[in-house]
């Protein structure tokens, strides 16, 4: 196992997680179904959509003014 291999790996995770995301917020399906089509369990899938949504509310309180421009 390699380096590259390893980081790649986390960034596929990461795009994962995001579409998960975008999946229940934005596209409106249920958990239930998001992780039945993704090969997950609910308890995982819930933990990614809370992972995410967190970070999505942090980037949005560290905007400034001036990020809106």
């Amino acid at each position: 196992m390699t380096t590259d291999w390893i980081l790649s790996q986390l960034h596929q995770d990461r795009e994962r997680d995001k579409r998960i995301y975008q999946a229940l917020r934005v596209c409106g399906y249920t958990l239930k179904q998001v992780v039945k089509v993704v090969g997950l369990s609910y308890s995982t899938g819930s933990v990614i959509a809370k992972k995410v949504a967190e970070a999505q509310k942090s980037k949005l309180k560290t905007r400034t003014p001036m990020d809106v421009l």
